[in-house]
């Protein structure tokens, strides 16, 4: 029955609507994404942006190229995918992907965009973006919260155990989770645990801040050697007691409940065995049935 509906949803994406469609100032305007920019910003934003369309099973963007650009689905829908990070994720009317490109630390698409249907979109310029991110603190926020689920997928080695959790329960802790900027050589405690999202973290001295202003320089560049711990950008840090340091100027995703994370891990690994033990019984259940099948 569902393949059915999607057949027929697809179908209906393919017509030609005969109503008039809103205006992509008007759609960014009442968008989630971009309510913190001003009509002027999103003007700005939108300057050397252009339109295009494509058929079922046309690619939008391609996995390892060079990224220039995110698009924002103006009409239908599509599904962005990458094997290497076995994401599969629904892109549909008035989305605007690959969002992650805009703080990933790669230059190249993570993922592919292919239509389903006749996709019409708007492909707006990741350096456009990136720039009004700088004069925006609410809109470079927005960002980083809604490319963090899916920077879990890509980058699962360094965000281990926050990506084995499902993409609504990484959403859920994000949004219970504190964004933070932090100055060069400022210290910070990581109570709950959280995230690196960009910059450097070593060790951190509490005789940094205390030093009195001839010898702090010196003091500096001494910690600096004694370190041997660095921490770099998308990088989970546990919940500790003792500060770290920002190394260079830093983004931070500070947990209020690291326990959340925990639990929903706990959860996952508890139905992934039960489905386990489901399947053995199951094979075991067949295998009987068989042998009684023989001795008959």
């Amino acid at each position: 029955m569902k393949r059915n509906i999607d057949k027929k949803m697809k179908n209906l994406n393919d017509l030609n609507p005969p109503w008039q469609m809103p205006s992509l100032i008007d759609i960014l305007t009442q968008h989630e994404l971009f309510k913190s920019l001003s009509q002027s910003n999103i003007l700005k934003l939108l300057e050397g942006s252009r339109e295009d369309s494509f058929g079922r099973d046309q690619l939008i963007f391609k996995e390892g190229d060079r990224a220039n650009e995110i698009c924002i689905i103006t009409r239908g829908a599509g599904n962005e995918f990458s094997d290497r990070s076995k994401i599969r994720e629904r892109r549909t009317l008035n989305e605007v992907t690959p969002i992650y490109m805009l703080v990933a630390p790669s230059i190249r698409y993570q993922t592919s965009l292919v239509a389903d249907c006749v996709i019409n979109a708007t492909f707006i310029k990741i350096q456009h973006m990136q720039t009004i991110m700088k004069q925006i603190p609410e809109f470079e926020e927005a960002i980083w919260r809604i490319s963090i689920p899916l920077l879990c997928r890509i980058y699962s080695d360094h965000l281990k155990p926050l990506c084995n959790l499902k993409i609504n329960q990484i959403t859920e802790v994000v949004s219970k989770s504190v964004f933070q900027k932090i100055k060069k050589n400022q210290l910070i405690r990581f109570e709950q645990g959280g995230i690196l999202l960009k910059g450097t973290l070593c060790e951190g001295k509490e005789s940094i801040l205390e030093a009195s202003s001839e010898d702090e320089d010196a003091l500096k560049i001494q910690e600096e050697e004694k370190d041997s711990t660095q921490r770099d950008a998308l990088c989970l840090i546990s919940p500790t007691s003792s500060p770290l340091r920002a190394r260079t100027g830093i983004i931070v995703l500070l947990f209020k409940q690291y326990q959340l994370l925990e639990q929903y891990n706990q959860l996952n690994q508890n139905i992934n065995e039960g489905g386990k033990f489901s399947n053995r019984r199951s094979s075991k259940s067949d295998l009987q049935k068989r042998s009684l099948t023989v001795i008959h």
